[in-house]
């Protein structure tokens, strides 16, 4: 495999086994050396760049020199070689040491140059995790750890290699910008990647100990069973407050959100699970996200979203209905997910009382009083504004509520005029927006502005 040398093996024809298929001769040449060895390793794998990093040079001060070829594929299964004066060293060393050392010392410098921010700071392990390399080096007098010799121990050899390894690649990455721009981008999908893994890890372990690490402004129900149970997303700590006093203790729980959630159909996996609000709301839920769902640890029968009735809060309620839509499909089609009916207005008459949700209902109210009759009319600023008994009475009271089933089509075309739909209104195309909101502007008979 060294550049130059040819061995030429035989052997006794009656030495060797049938079975083995093992040649009586062979002759061992890699023209290239190090370079072709890799090659042969790697042949099928799928590289980041074409071009193998090959490189040789003398260590400060004569005190040896080195020999090293690298490259990047997108396979976990490396394949890594070092020697010591043409001795495998099997477990490493010194010298391994400091070229893993060297090169990530030119990345980082590279990265710096680019303004890379990610690659700047990676670990030895980023760098390397999907990179194989062959490293050689000749020195005198080596010291080995142990009697079998697969390990170099010369202290010197760990700075010379970093020193020689580091200016080598730094060079040759400056005179091969298409490979090095490839290895930069490559290692940042996989620390990117490595991010969200850690992300998703975080949250699924924070969930695996659901009854014991659960967010702290969730009020939990006392039933351990999902059978009958219900949690109500609300709008707030002030409408939190109200509706932990109004809830059913034993089967209700209350997760008080604040302020309008992340609106996911424009974010990435990684901000989505950097948000704080929704990490609560993911905890709570202890069923994951995404193709990670899994229906039978929803800690909940029922999902209700209770906001305001007014337009903050079918804002707020647009945005949990997307992020359910967009990482929880399977929960609406199970149908788990509903909305509370909170209403607008109390209307009082006398001894009668009337609470309902919009203008047009209210205005169907008043009308049905006698001319002469004193009618009161109430608006409800939010749920925070009602008392626990209204509340109760109103809206969470299961003998006496209205909730709306969220569910979405079952057939395929009109699913995808939903999934349209959403995308048209949630996603980062503004003028979509602008298109449906003029297209449809005429519809809309009530405004609440």
């Amino acid at each position: 495999m060294f550049k130059g040398v040819k061995i030429h093996w035989e052997c006794d024809k009656s030495l060797l086994s049938r079975k083995e298929n093992i040649p009586n001769k062979v002759t061992l040449f890699y023209p290239e050396g190090l370079e072709q060895y890799l090659k042969s390793e790697f042949s099928n794998a799928k590289k980041v760049h074409d071009k193998i990093c090959s490189l040789r040079g003398d260590f400060q001060d004569k005190k040896g020199k080195v020999e090293l070829v690298i490259q990047w594929h997108d396979n976990k299964n490396n394949f890594t070689k070092s020697f010591a004066n043409t001795v495998p060293t099997s477990n490493g060393g010194t010298h391994e040491s400091g070229f893993r050392g060297g090169v990530a010392k030119a990345i980082r410098k590279y990265a710096k140059l680019k303004n890379n921010k990610t690659v700047i700071k990676a670990s030895q392990e980023d760098i390397f995790s999907h990179a194989s390399y062959i490293v050689s080096v000749f020195i005198g007098n080596p010291e080995f750890e142990g009697q079998t010799k697969n390990k170099l121990s010369s202290s010197f050899v760990l700075k010379y290699c970093d020193q020689s390894v580091s200016i080598l690649f730094e060079d040759w990455l400056n005179r091969n910008s298409k490979a090095a721009k490839s290895i930069l981008t490559f290692i940042e999908e996989k620390i990117r990647e490595r991010n969200l893994y850690e992300l998703n890890d975080n949250v699924e372990r924070q969930t695996s100990f659901r009854k014991i690490r659960l967010p702290g402004k969730l009020a939990d129900c006392a039933s351990d069973k999902t059978e009958g149970t219900e949690l109500f997303i609300v709008e707030g700590d002030s409408a939190g407050g109200s509706a932990k006093q109004a809830r059913d203790r034993y089967t209700q729980a209350i997760l008080p959100l604040r302020g309008k959630i992340l609106n996911v159909k424009n974010s990435n996996t990684a901000k989505i699970l950097a948000n704080n609000e929704i990490g609560n709301l993911l905890q709570a839920l202890g069923c994951q996200r995404g193709n990670k769902y899994s229906r039978k640890d929803l800690r909940y029968e029922k999902i209700i979203i209770m906001t305001d009735a007014d337009v903050d809060g079918d804002h707020i309620s647009t945005l949990l209905l997307t992020f359910f839509f967009i990482e929880m499909p399977e929960l609406i089609k199970d149908g788990r997910l509903f909305m509370a009916v909170p209403p607008l207005y109390k209307i009082s008459s006398g001894a009668q009382t009337f609470y309902v949700r919009d203008d047009k209902a209210k205005d169907k109210i008043v009308k049905s009083f006698k001319k002469n009759a004193k009618v009161e009319i109430g608006r409800f600023k939010g749920l925070g504004e009602m008392m626990p008994a209204q509340l109760k009475e109103t809206t969470m009271n299961k003998e006496t509520r209205n909730l709306i089933k969220v569910s979405v089509p079952t057939n395929k075309i009109k699913y995808k005029v939903t999934s349209k739909l959403i995308n048209d209104l949630m996603g980062k195309d503004a003028d979509l927006r602008l298109k449906f909101i003029s297209e449809n502007a005429g519809k809309i008979l009530n405004l609440d502005i």
